[in-house]
């Protein structure tokens, strides 16, 4: 059985086998999918 990863901003859960590595947000330190986080490492709540 694997464990899950529940993204804090999308609410998605994905495997953990799916994603290599959940990212932390810079800002409030977080930790998102791959497409919750934008190039400056911001997730989409707080680039807003």
């Amino acid at each position: 059985m694997s464990e899950e990863f529940a993204c804090v901003a999308c609410g998605e859960v994905h495997e953990k086998d799916d994603i290599l590595a959940p990212h932390e947000c810079r800002v409030c330190r977080r930790m998102h999918c791959d497409g919750c986080i934008d190039e400056n490492g911001l997730c989409t709540e707080c680039a807003d």
